[in-house]
């Protein structure tokens, strides 16, 4: 590459780098939201079986066991795997840009 395509390469490189970390703050506030709603999905459901006269010990498997409860539960466990991944992305794009970075380095040198 010559420096000019390296100088392309690594603006694109920053670019993209910007747009990842947008996502992973996406990622975080839906994470966030969907954890929010599965716990509230929880407690309704465990006062409901409470109300209900449901023994206490078994309540909490009873109410995770619940449609709307394993939803909200699914739904969040999704959300934070999208998080996850978005983070690891964003690793992945500052080795490419220091990689970039380098090969600029040594261009220059020679």
């Amino acid at each position: 590459m010559s420096g000019q395509d390296l100088y392309e390469a690594r603006e694109e490189a920053i670019k993209s780098l910007k747009q990842s970390m947008e996502r992973f703050a996406e990622n975080g506030r839906l994470y966030a939201k969907r954890n929010r709603e599965y716990r509230i999905a929880l407690r309704q459901e465990i006062l409901t079986l409470k109300a209900e006269g449901f023994p206490v010990t078994i309540i909490p498997k009873l109410a995770k066991g619940e449609a709307s409860v394993a939803q909200a539960e699914f739904d969040m466990i999704v959300a934070e795997n999208a998080y996850k991944a978005s983070g690891e992305n964003i690793n992945v794009q500052k080795l490419i840009l220091r990689s970039l970075e380098e090969e600029i380095s040594r261009e220059w040198k020679s």
